[in-house]
């Protein structure tokens, strides 16, 4: 959740097949990794986890 987004949100966290997009611009609500991080991510965290981005 968003917590200093007008309204709060969610945030997207999600692979990308053109890595030359990370770190990329800046987005509203996505977090583009690298598509075997993100495998990664998923197999220690369900959907659906909350996280803490700083």
């Amino acid at each position: 959740m968003l917590t200093d987004w007008p309204g709060g949100g969610f945030v997207g966290i999600h692979g990308t097949n053109e890595p030359d997009l990370i770190p990329g611009r800046i987005s509203h609500g996505c977090i583009r990794m690298r598509n075997d991080a993100i495998l990664r991510l998923a197999r220690l965290m369900p959907l659906g986890t909350p996280v803490t981005i700083r």
